[in-house]
């Protein structure tokens, strides 16, 4: 009897046992998990030689420096034929036209149709009080820019490296003042269509392009060295120059193309009209030797500058509340800088080049 109830006491453990190893004695299923890899090795051996295989993109600045030697050997035809029965003042518009055309337009034409993905996120709302400090800025740095190209061309003209002072924009005086049609005219291939092309072109697309390729001090005067180059105009060279540098900059602090077309419209208006109204040059002995018949232009530099110096430090405060940049993935900074694009710096050199045959043949 007990030899039984020994055995019928191991059977029943020994059920036990076997129930709780299948899971039934609690109620519980085992259930087997099988953990699969999602990217397998080979996967990722495939992808590493098309990270490191990025193609670098063709430069905005290479199918500019294009347009410009089309737009130079168009002039080189022109000047061979020697024969125009044009008037001087049509001459003026019809180069300025073809310069935006073949320099600017047609660049931004094939440049859309080649990466037209990086046309994109223009941010055109702004506010009036950045409107009217970009109106305020353009009007300062316009009249202390000229005041500083005649003071150049006075140097220069005193060493006879030129013959003529640079005392107001060239051209300008053979535009028909009296006929208002003529003015428009002037006002459209001047200041209106340059300021869309020009600022959509350079700062929109190349700028916004380089912003983490190089650092702001830097693109800021390739900037405008590039702007002052496109110009093809030695006399205006200096106020090209500090003008693509401020426009530059309020891309650059703003990213807002409104406040750029704004900048450069009012600039170039007030060069090429508003000072030549004034005739600030003229009211004063430029030419005489006695210092004190310049007082009045030294004073008014003064001036603008103490005006010049605190709106651009109120300027750049007033960006740190503004949220385009951080909108915007394409210009957010970070610490991996782009790779450089291809033909920007012979591109550059033969803008350069361009300028100097430019000089010496027209």
């Amino acid at each position: 009897m007990i030899g039984l109830q020994h055995c019928q006491h191991y059977f029943k453990i020994r059920n036990m046992n076997e129930e709780m190893s299948n899971g039934q004695g609690n109620g519980i299923r085992p259930v087997k998990i099988r953990i699969v890899n999602p990217t397998p090795k080979s996967d990722i051996k495939n992808d590493a030689p098309n990270n490191k295989k990025q193609k670098k993109i063709i430069s905005f600045l290479f199918f500019i420096m294009l347009g410009c030697l089309l737009f130079f050997v168009f002039n080189l035809f022109n000047l061979f034929l020697g024969n125009s029965n044009l008037t001087t003042w049509k001459i003026i518009i019809l180069r300025g036209l073809f310069l935006l055309f073949f320099s600017l337009g047609l660049p931004i034409f094939f440049y859309f149709n080649y990466c037209s993905e990086i046309i994109s996120h223009i941010h055109w709302m702004t506010k009036p009080s950045f409107v009217f400090l970009t109106v305020l800025l353009a009007m300062v740095s316009a009249n202390v820019l000229t005041i500083i190209n005649a003071f150049i061309s006075l140097l220069l003209n005193k060493i006879n490296f030129i013959s003529t002072l640079w005392i107001e924009a060239p051209f300008i005086s053979y535009l028909p003042k009296e006929n208002l049609i003529y003015s428009f005219i002037f006002l459209l291939i001047f200041c209106l269509m340059p300021a869309f092309l020009e600022e959509f072109g350079l700062r929109q697309i190349l700028l916004k392009r380089n912003l983490k390729t190089y650092n702001n001090f830097d693109l800021i005067f390739i900037q405008g060295l590039i702007t002052a180059l496109l110009g093809f105009n030695f006399q205006l060279f200096i106020p090209y120059l500090g003008f693509g540098m401020l426009s530059a900059f309020l891309f650059i602090s703003f990213g807002n193309m409104t406040l750029n077309i704004i900048f450069h419209f009012s600039f170039k208006f007030i060069i090429f009209f508003i000072l030549d109204k004034f005739n600030i040059f003229d009211s004063y002995s430029f030419r005489s030797d006695l210092l004190s018949n310049y007082f009045p232009l030294i004073l008014n530099i003064l001036l603008s500058l103490c005006i010049l110096f605190p709106l651009l430090i109120i300027m750049g405060q007033l960006t740190k509340s503004n949220p385009v940049w951080k909108k915007d993935a394409l210009m957010t900074k970070s610490k991996k800088k782009m790779q450089r694009e291809r033909y920007f710096v012979p591109s550059f050199c033969i803008l350069i080049i361009l300028n100097i045959l430019f000089l010496m043949f027209f």
